[in-house]
């Protein structure tokens, strides 16, 4: 139970900061983004045996500057995608990779850098964030992982994919993807960014996402032979491990709402 209230009190912790500086204003809100993704720069790449904090701070400043350029960041939402997609393969397929200081620091940015600046809702042209719109997608991704944590831990029996998490359950699983679209529809009579049935469809694909980009984190984290990627998160692990579901779901999202709204 202490751990349990552990976890539940740095998750309203963490939820707290992002709403408060996500509302306060753009300034507030684009240094904590810009601080949050290099901290959880420097827990991935600090799994890849790359522990200098020039180099989490050098991506994230580099990351940036690459949206402050002119180029539309539907772009670099489909640079993220792809980069998704390749740690998502590694991980169903079971494979390895082996990468260079160069290369894991590339990584880093389209991985994490990326998906964490595309929810700023101002910044090069094309950007498709509004306050109302970031607001719900973090309710859904915390909605999804709360669910999938307790309903797991309370009906969990069958592992979800042991080869990469033997924690991770079916019913937590089949329950997080059950609730979210409902909470989808909670969150359309609010907000009126999105249609219901968008907002239906939007926590479904939102909940099938976190639960893969979940178990693509377990992968890294398997190969680099550890449980958790830090200990920023008392009761989560790291702060990577919190925001593992964001960072793969968003850049999707992100081409999915560009293209059909």
């Amino acid at each position: 139970m202490t751990a349990f209230l552990l976890r539940t009190a740095f998750g309203l912790l963490y939820a707290g900061l992002w709403l408060s500086t996500l509302w306060m204003g753009s300034g507030f809100y684009v240094v904590f983004v810009l601080g949050l993704s290099i901290l959880v720069i420097k827990e991935f790449m600090s799994l890849h045996s790359i522990r200098a904090w020039w180099k989490a701070v050098l991506v994230g400043a580099c990351t940036y500057g690459l949206f402050q350029a002119k180029i539309p960041q539907i772009i670099w939402a489909f640079g993220a995608v792809l980069t998704q997609i390749y740690f998502a393969y590694h991980m169903l397929t079971q494979k390895k990779w082996h990468t260079n200081t160069l290369q894991t620091m590339a990584m880093a940015c389209t991985h994490i850098g990326v998906p964490m600046l595309l929810l700023l809702p101002a910044g090069s042209e094309g950007t498709v964030m509004n306050l109302d719109l970031i607001t719900g997608i973090l309710l859904l991704v915390w909605t999804t992982d709360s669910v999938a944590f307790v309903f797991g831990s309370w009906l969990g029996k069958r592992p979800l994919y042991t080869l990469v998490s033997p924690n991770k359950t079916i019913e937590g699983a089949i329950a997080a993807i059950c609730f979210a679209p409902i909470m989808g529809f909670g969150i359309a009579q609010y907000s009126q960014v999105l249609s219901s049935n968008s907002w239906l469809i939007v926590g479904l694909l939102i909940a099938v996402l976190s639960i893969i980009g979940d178990l693509t984190q377990s992968h890294i984290k398997r190969m680099a032979n550890v449980k958790d990627s830090g200990k920023l998160m008392p009761g989560h692990g790291g702060l990577y491990d919190r925001t593992d579901s964001l960072i793969f779901v968003i850049p999707f999202l992100y081409i999915i709402i560009y293209y059909t709204t």
